[in-house]
């Protein structure tokens, strides 16, 4: 398996850049010989926040998942380290999650801590040398390294770093694997799915969970209560929120890829107005972001009147594009 995985020819779109679950789907439903396996996939550009302390965060894992259907996916953590080689890796690649800060072939190797997935396709007991595949770039890397290093990097604490998005959390070893027997719902249906998921609002105000339009008025409440904030405390604040809604900002640009595809490919109703309201948001959520790493810097009056407009002109196409107004 390892020859015939190691040569296999991975494409990869700049889209996926910091979304790399995503990505090592992608890449082994490319493998299993999947047509436009990008079709199959989830956005995630669906906005879904939980309100704590006048604080919002967005639920990252919903953001991230590849498929709809994730309890048809494989997976482990903690202990069972082992069942990889024991169980999956000789008879598929399993995707894995490691810290780069122990990968030797990335530039962050020793210097700053990440989580990030790569899939293990050979493990050489002999050698004690693990083969993985990294089709993420800069690095594009498709190779062996050392069973140690390997072994730190699916352990690591993954302390806060640089990188606050993807660090601070515990890598436990997590591991999923894609059957190759997997019954993926159609690329028809996965549409609908991921326009239904784009306009979803919702309220739940026991657990204080806010989806969509009721997010957005959230979140425009949460950026008043700034305006008495003292300015050390406020500049941290905009820091956090920045940090949240990167990636969200990152799924815009994948959905406007998504629906472009969709709408070439599949030609389905409506994927050219999705596709456009994407890009619209991805324009708006980079002013956003822009905006609130300013205001993490020098914390104002005017830098909240500008993020709250942002958000304010977000709403609008929000209300504009969604399919119930047809």
């Amino acid at each position: 398996m390892e020859d015939k995985f190691q040569d296999f020819k991975f494409h990869y779109s700049e889209e996926f850049q910091y979304l790399c679950m995503k990505n090592a789907f992608c890449q082994m439903l490319s493998h299993y010989g999947y047509e436009n396996p990008i079709l199959y996939l989830k956005t995630g550009f669906e906005l879904k926040i939980l309100k704590e302390d006048q604080k919002f965060s967005l639920f990252r894992q919903w953001q991230c998942n590849p498929f709809f259907e994730m309890e048809k996916i494989e997976k482990g953590y903690g202990d069972d380290f082992e069942a990889i080689f024991t169980q999956n890796c000789k008879e598929a690649p399993v995707i894995l999650l490691a810290d780069v800060f122990y990968l030797p072939y990335r530039s962050e190797y020793q210097k700053f801590h990440a989580s990030h997935f790569i899939l293990l396709f050979d493990y050489n007991e002999e050698q004690q040398k693990v083969g993985i595949t990294d089709w993420y770039a800069p690095h594009f890397f498709q190779g062996y390294i050392d069973y140690k290093e390997f072994k730190r990097a699916r352990a690591s604490q993954n302390p806060a770093d640089v990188f606050t998005t993807f660090s601070g959390k515990p890598i436990h070893n997590y591991w999923y694997r894609i059957p190759k027997e997997i019954d993926l719902i159609s690329p028809e249906f996965n549409y609908e799915l991921n326009v239904k998921a784009m306009f979803l609002t919702m309220i739940d105000e026991k657990e204080n969970i806010y989806g969509g339009i009721e997010a957005f008025a959230q979140m425009k409440k949460m950026m008043e209560v700034l305006y008495e904030t003292e300015e050390t405390e406020g500049q941290k604040t905009m820091q956090y929120y920045h940090d949240q809604l990167f990636i969200y900002y990152r799924t815009s640009l994948f959905a406007k890829k998504y629906f472009g595809e969709v709408d070439q490919i599949l030609g389905s109703k409506d994927a050219a107005k999705y596709q456009e309201f994407c890009k619209l948001c991805c324009e708006i959520l980079n002013k956003l972001n822009m905006e609130m790493n300013k205001a993490s810097v020098s914390f104002t009056a005017k830098r909240i009147d500008k993020v709250i407009a942002w958000l304010n002109e977000l709403e609008t196409y929000y209300y504009k594009y969604n399919p119930k107004d047809d």
